[in-house]
């Protein structure tokens, strides 16, 4: 009979980043609650006999945002361990990605067609969850490479709410037939959840991906290939995929 919760405010400019390192948490009435929601799911249980509702072993959740962690336990849990995890701040970025792109912000501000040193690893389980800064903000994503193989032996990359009826996003490039869209707007969307898995013995070499998020202040029929957004905090103009 536990009920506990932990609260982790991030410094301004940064981001609360949670990483676990053992998670066996069943039994009756046992779970984990993490707030803001992953993938739309805030409940979490299971061991690595019973994957099917664990958390992901990394979560950066949106910037300047608290998050809340808590546990419960009934009164038959049957030896299991519970949990443990670091929750750290990191710097803001309008950037998502494979851990394999360094100096994301110094090398590919400009969406650059320089490949990451190296392919991403194995064993990664990461989401990446974003929201709007304030109400009536949209938020925008715009992939600017994309390189992941393969689904059925446990390469892929998922996105909540899902813009297409693609269940797990793969290929060699943007223009592959289960790559997710270069530019998509998600108006109205509290939470966008982004999750990259990979299988977790031995990986082929695959960049990756990386993907800028960014808000505009109203919803908007243009995308990428046209000349002009709205945007909250400044006007660019865009064209083939490059911020002028």
């Amino acid at each position: 009979n536990q009920d506990i919760c932990w609260s982790w405010t991030p410094k301004c400019g940064n981001y609360a980043y949670l990483e676990f390192f053992d998670f066996d948490v069943l039994g009756r009435d046992a779970y984990v609650t993490i707030n803001p929601p992953i993938n739309g799911k805030s409940k979490f249980y299971g061991n690595e006999f019973n994957p099917a509702n664990l958390p992901p072993k990394t979560i950066g959740f949106p910037a300047d945002t608290a998050v809340m962690i808590c546990f419960k336990s009934g009164k038959i849990v049957n030896g299991h361990k519970g949990f443990s995890a670091r929750i750290i701040d990191k710097p803001n970025s309008d950037w998502i990605h494979s851990p394999n792109y360094n100096n994301v912000k110094e090398d590919y501000y400009n969406c650059s067609d320089t490949p990451p040193p190296y392919g991403y690893g194995k064993g990664i389980d990461h989401c990446d969850v974003r929201s709007p800064s304030s109400k009536g903000q949209t938020i925008n994503m715009h992939f600017c490479r994309f390189d992941i193989h393969s689904p059925l032996e446990g390469d892929f990359l998922t996105i909540h709410p899902n813009p297409t009826g693609i269940p797990k996003y793969f290929g060699d490039s943007l223009e592959a037939a289960e790559a997710p869209p270069q530019w998509t707007e998600y108006p109205e969307v509290q939470y966008l959840t982004v999750c990259f898995k990979t299988r977790p013995e031995g990986v082929d070499d695959h960049e990756g991906y990386l993907a800028e998020i960014y808000e505009t202040g109203m919803s908007t029929t243009y995308g990428p290939g046209t000349d002009y957004y709205s945007s909250s905090y400044d006007y660019q103009y865009y064209y083939s995929g490059r911020y002028y």
